[in-house]
């Protein structure tokens, strides 16, 4: 995964944006023996899907004495590149908040 960031300074708050581009590399096997009875499961067994996706978010930095509170919510395409006619895009919306004690 890599990024870009772009930072902004309001009246003591950095507000952000981002964006990314992730490559997603998956491998599915199944190594499944049952006596005289194939293994009937319900999920797709291609062995490899390789995949290239973007996206973007926007966040805050709250500086507040102690400690910097962090608001992050972004949007991600996991799928962008590599599938096929019949998949649909996979979207993911995230929505974070983390602590960071110190300066």
């Amino acid at each position: 995964m890599s990024s870009i960031t772009i930072f902004r300074k309001i009246l003591g708050i950095f507000v952000y944006a981002e964006a990314l581009y992730t490559y997603t590399f998956t491998n599915t096997e199944i190594a499944l023996d049952i006596e005289g009875t194939p293994p009937v499961l319900p999920i797709d067994t291609e062995p490899t899907y390789n995949r290239v996706g973007a996206g973007g978010g926007i966040g805050v930095d709250l500086n507040v004495k102690l400690f910097i509170v962090d608001i992050r919510l972004g949007v991600w395409a996991s799928n962008l590149i590599g599938r096929s006619s019949d998949e649909p895009v996979k979207s993911i919306v995230s929505l974070s908040a983390g602590l960071a004690f110190g300066k």
